[in-house]
């Protein structure tokens, strides 16, 4: 471990070596987008904070996200769609300051092999973890700062304060972590005096922050609350995310971070006495904490972290120790001291490139020979960028196709929509026009209590609420899914109701006049870890909510400090789970009300809590703790509040039909198509009926009407396809074999963009006759050409229901005898009316409050018009009583032939007697005065009591 003791102002390197080994190493620390973004909840989250910055959302107010108005470079490597150049370029900046200030330490740490062995660790070890550079670099440029002699800043320590003020704004952490080795640095300033230099850091940092906090378009009066989003994710990350590691993994930890511990002390005790020395020392200790922290509090891939920044710390203390980086190093140790050293070193650092390599010694090896080719991959990729993002954007666009939701987009167009869940990226895979709440990217991280209340201010808010919000109740780690952002949870529930479905989505809309009410407090209970205890009754229609207080003892406080907290999870017993069920609880986040009954675990639950089913009610509660809480057991406190309003506009039975038939939710008895093998549509299933041909199913009594989704193939119409469009046609078989046509709609895919994508239609069906059929049939467009027409259905559902005035062919209401002639169907262009051919006629029940009826009379065009040759029609109102009588109120005539007036619709306002509650009206049709009925076409249409 002898060293040179040469200073750095005695060596005189040649200029051309420095540049191009900081021009290589820039290239090679580049971190290129090399994938491209999807709905899953890190991608999600990665493509958002490019869209926040490219659509000028303000940090702490409009979003308070993971990472700083730069995380966009951070995560970059998820590509987006969205500034791609200024994300290479800004990529490139921070890799090329990062570089000159690693080479500056390389060249301050002066002769021997140990700052070689140092800057091929760092080169080898640190690109293998993404989120590793940049907490490096921090430590790099806190290194610059100490490393520096002189009472005034050179200009490497510019660039470092310089470089810290900008890394502040990449990752939420990243804030307090530059903070921190700041304040190291300024610590050393002030134990030796150096004010004036204290003074010129503390400006240059502060006013890097402040630039590039102005440089990202950001406002200053904003940066105060984005601190507090800061410190909030912070503290509410630590108490929420732990996760448990595996046996061997928490061994290896251990036995790293003591080896660590042992590297310190050894150093500690060998190593130069100078101050400067010291305060590095306290610098890479601290770091290497935030490092355990970063590993193992949630010890899944992110232990990888620790063991991956262990082996480059050890380097760097061996660096700042043995070498005039920071000052004359300590002359050199003999004996079996130099012997134990030796071991430590080797050890921590060999044991740490182990554990990166994730104890794969074939991984090892890789780690070394990936690098030539990461050079040569970033090298291609500055040379070619181009190329580069065109493959992304062909990753991107077949991510779209996979994550499109046709019928949610068609349904919200150009509105504003926020996601509940953590897959918000399927908003930006299908342009939507995301309006998250401040504290987005995923429920499950909204860890305290402030950030809930800021997003349910959001939400109830009607100048900032989304008019959409799209959900999939979701969660991770075994939580009770209801507890993640329970009050914007239950503020959606009350201020929005369902639409639809698609796939595993639920749409819902705002209602237009929500009602709200606040939870009323039942009673509060101590309860002791392992008592079971059964749940109050929240009365009828309403929901069962709990809160949760759960201090840690002293004990638990060091723990979570130190590790982790320790674990708190409830056992439910419930209606379809009498056994139990084990869910994880986050104290944090249970100091508001969080639902509990009826369970909810899905979007079923959620659906049918607006609907009349009671649900999967909640019996009993058992809490379970780790070692670690107060003794004396938690504090639970019940509410109670009103189930969401059934929703004015939706049927919830149907969504509920789709959740268990997405394809349909009766068999066909018969298919008409051309097989192509083509089963599934945007991961949904769909049935081809490739035109021409036809798909039905036998009617049974009571069937009202038909919602079905139907449309073409991308391929139709997209990449060639040269479709010139598809009839879709929906008619009622009437037996033996007679037809009537309900719906007709032609669909131009190649020319009309709104017909792309999945279109949604509901037919109401007419009465029908025993043994009726229902059939959907599909036609060839125009040029008759059906090469390209790969037309299908979906979401097909025949529904059962009392009969509706729809199905009555423009009458209005439903007719006294509940049926529609086959010779009561006509139309007015596109308007239906209940032909009454003269004579005939047509009763109507009169419903008890109405005291007047509201109808539209006429004959048909045809019936006088081209030739149309009828005499007249008469219209004779009566009231039919229960006893059979009648009272004729009004008559009319109409003669359109000879009469201009008669031509056309004519409106009907008839008071109705008093008497007349219950009873029924009659309205007849009568021939004309030559008693010539062949052209006596009359109708009646729009019926309204009132």
């Amino acid at each position: 471990m002898t060293q040179s003791h040469a200073s750095p102002a005695q060596i005189n390197p040649r200029r051309w070596p420095v540049w191009l080994g900081w021009l290589l190493l820039t290239i090679y620390f580049l971190t290129p987008a090399r994938e491209a973004f999807d709905q899953s909840l890190d991608k999600s989250n990665y493509a958002t904070y490019a869209h926040f910055l490219a659509h000028d959302f303000q940090w702490g107010r409009d979003v308070i996200p993971m990472t700083g108005p730069f995380g966009f470079i951070l995560y970059g490597q998820t590509y987006s769609g969205e500034l791609f150049a200024t994300r290479l370029l800004g990529d490139l900046l921070l890799k090329a300051a990062f570089v000159a200030l690693l080479l500056h330490l390389f060249r301050r740490a002066s002769g021997g092999a140990l700052r070689w062995i140092w800057l091929v660790g760092v080169v080898l070890m640190v690109p293998t973890v993404d989120d590793l550079f940049h907490d490096f670099a921090i430590l790099v440029a806190a290194l610059v700062l100490l490393s520096d002699p002189g009472p005034r800043p050179d200009r490497c320590s510019w660039l470092a304060a310089v470089l810290l003020g900008a890394l502040a704004l990449f990752k939420g952490t990243h804030l307090l972590t530059t903070g921190l080795c700041f304040g190291t640095v300024l610590l050393l300033a002030a134990w030796a005096r150096e004010w004036r230099k204290l003074a010129t850091l503390v400006a240059i940092y502060l006013g890097s922050i402040a630039a590039c906090w102005l440089l990202a378009g950001q406002s200053l009066a904003l940066l105060p609350a984005y601190v507090r989003g800061v410190l909030e994710l912070s503290s509410g990350y630590n108490a929420t995310m732990g996760l448990d590691e595996t046996p061997f993994i928490r061994a290896a930890g251990l036995a790293l971070a003591a080896g660590l511990v042992a590297a310190f002390a050894w150093v500690a005790a060998r190593g130069a006495r100078q101050p400067r020395f010291l305060f590095a020392l306290l610098l890479l200790a601290g770091f290497s904490f935030i490092k355990w922290k970063h590993g193992y509090l949630r010890a899944d891939g992110h232990v990888y972290i620790f063991f991956t920044s262990a082996s480059v710390i050890t380097l760097t203390l061996w660096l700042a120790a043995f070498t005039p980086l920071l000052g004359p190093p300590p002359a050199p140790t003999t004996g079996w001291r130099r012997h134990v050293g030796i071991a430590i070193v080797t050890f921590v650092t060999g044991f740490a490139v182990l554990g990166a390599a994730e104890f794969w010694l074939w991984r090892v090896y890789r780690i070394a020979t990936d690098a030539p080719q990461r050079l040569q991959a970033n090298f291609r990729f500055l040379t070619r960028p181009g190329p580069a993002r065109a493959g992304l954007d062909e990753q991107l666009e077949h991510n779209r196709r996979e994550a499109h939701v046709p019928q949610i987009q068609n349904e919200i167009g150009g509105g504003t929509v926020d996601f509940f869940g953590f897959e918000e990226g399927l908003l930006l895979l299908n342009n939507l026009n995301y309006h998250p709440r401040p504290m987005g990217g995923g429920a499950f991280n909204v860890f305290t209590a402030w950030l809930q209340e800021r997003n349910e201010a959001f939400v109830r808010d009607p100048a900032t609420a989304p008019a959409w919000q799209v959900m999939k109740l979701q969660t991770l780690d075994n939580r009770l899914p209801a507890a993640d952002d329970p009050l914007t949870l239950r503020a959606v529930l009350e201020l929005y109701s369902p639409v639809m479905m698609q796939r595993d989505y639920l749409l819902l809309k705002r209602r237009a006049a929500p009602a709200t009410a606040a939870p009323i407090q039942l009673e509060t209970r101590r309860v002791q870890p392992g008592e079971t205890i059964a749940l109050p009754d929240p009365g009828a229609g309403r929901m069962l909510l709990f809160s949760l207080e759960s201090p840690l003892a002293l004990s638990g406080r060091l723990r979570a400090f130190f590790y982790r907290p320790p674990e708190l999870a409830a056992r439910l017993t419930t209606r379809l789970h009498p056994r139990g069920r084990t869910f994880v609880l986050k104290p944090t986040m249970l100091r508001h009300p969080v639902i509990l009954s009826p369970l909810l675990l899905d979007n079923l639950d959620v659906i049918e809590l607006f609907g009349p089913a009671a649900g999967n009610l909640v019996q009993t509660l058992q809490l379970m703790a780790e070692p670690g809480f107060a003794t004396g057991g938690f504090t639970v406190t019940f509410y109670s509040a009103p189930r969401p309003a059934k929703p004015d506009d939706a049927d919830i039975s149907e969504i509920l039909t789709y959740r268990k038939y997405p394809l349909y939710n009766r068999q066909p008895v018969e298919l008409v198509t051309q097989e192509t093998g083509i089963r599934e549509l945007n991961k949904e299933p769909i049935v081809l009926v490739h035109a021409p041909g036809s798909i039905t199913w036998d009617l049974a009594p009571g069937d009202q009407q038909l919602i079905f989704s139907y449309g073409l193939m991308p391929q139709a119409y997209l990449d060639g396809g040269q479709t010139d469009g598809v009839e879709f046609n929906v008619e009622v078989l009437w037996p033996p074999s007679d037809g009537r046509v309900l719906f007709k709609r032609l669909l131009k895919p190649l020319t009309v963009e709104a017909d792309r994508g999945l279109q949604r239609s509901r037919v109401f069906l007419p009465p029908f006759e025993p043994g009726a059929r229902l059939r959907i049939r599909t036609h060839p467009g125009p040029d008759n050409n059906g090469a390209y027409d790969q037309s299908f259905i979906a979401r097909v559902q025949i529904k059962a229901d009392p009969l509706r005035p729809e199905q009555f062919n423009g009458l209005g209401v439903v007719p006294a005898d509940g049926r529609l002639p086959k010779g009561a169907i006509a139309s007015i262009g596109n308007r239906p009316v209940f032909l009454v051919h003269a004579p005939g006629e047509v009763v109507l029940n009169v419903p008890p409050p109405a005291r007047e009826m509201l109808c539209e009379i006429g004959l048909l065009p045809g019936a006088y018009e081209n030739g149309g040759n009828s005499d007249g029609v008469g219209y004779t109102f009566a009231i039919i009583r229960p006893d059979g009588s009648r009272e004729v109120i009004d008559r009319r005539s109409l003669n359109p032939r000879d009469v201009p007036a008669d031509r056309g619709p004519q409106h009907v306002r008839l008071g109705l007697p008093a008497s007349a509650a219950g009873a029924q009206v009659a309205i007849t049709t009568d021939v004309g005065p030559h008693g010539d009925r062949g052209w006596d076409h009359s109708y009646v249409a729009g019926v309204k009591f009132r």
